[in-house]
């Protein structure tokens, strides 16, 4: 389940003319907060028929002036042709590779992804720039002493040129490196110094992870 801060700063980046689907659709509540923006269609998807039925619940104010379309799938394979906009938020990163990725030849219309991954955040950015998905933007909040990265892209044809930095921090995160960036790293960085010097034997990836920590920051 997406928390409100981050259900709100994916937000930031639906405009009142964007065709939204919510996949994995969580009760419906960024489709709630799109339609209160001004947002007049959402394409609500999950594989499951509760959190659907749910949402529909969360939604009967809007259902006779928007256009609420609820769609039992999986993924992108039922995405609606008018959707411009596909949102993955609260699920791991393997999980939202392989939604892209069973779904590339349904979202031809889609022009920006806004993905927030719970787990294995670099591996969704290899698998994004390996796919010639272009990172326009990224975010970082934090919710109950936890932190979250958000990303926005869209589908591009050119070749994409990224590092192992761009990978575990970000290309856009670790250049910006806004105060709650250098917060979470100072954290991790902090914790795995901890476990060094209490180690009889180092890892060595332990200890050149330490180091890429100390690059960035």
């Amino acid at each position: 389940m997406s928390s409100l801060v981050r259900l709100n700063s994916a937000l930031d980046w639906i405009d009142i003319d964007d065709k939204l689907a919510d996949i994995g659709c969580d009760h419906g509540y960024l489709a709630d907060l799109a339609f209160k923006k001004g947002v007049s269609f959402v394409q609500l998807i999950d594989n499951k028929e509760g959190p659907l039925n749910v949402a529909k619940k969360n939604l009967y104010e809007y259902l006779d002036k928007t256009n609420a379309k609820f769609t039992l799938a999986s993924g992108l394979l039922e995405l609606d042709s008018r959707v411009n906009v596909v949102a993955i938020l609260g699920m791991g990163g393997e999980l939202i590779a392989n939604i892209l990725e069973e779904g590339k030849h349904q979202a031809s219309n889609v022009n920006k992804y806004i993905l927030e991954a719970n787990t294995k955040v670099p591996l969704l950015r290899k698998y994004l720039f390996d796919n010639e998905f272009e990172i326009i933007s990224e975010k970082i909040v934090k919710e109950n002493n936890k932190y979250y990265e958000l990303i926005l892209c869209k589908k591009d044809s050119k070749l994409i040129q990224y590092n192992e930095l761009d990978l575990e921090f970000g290309p856009i995160l670790r250049k910006e490196k806004s105060s709650l960036f250098v917060e979470k790293w100072t954290d991790v960085y902090n914790k795995y110094q901890n476990i060094i010097k209490k180690s009889d034997v180092t890892p060595d990836k332990l200890v050149a992870y330490c180091k890429m920590i100390e690059e960035i920051l």
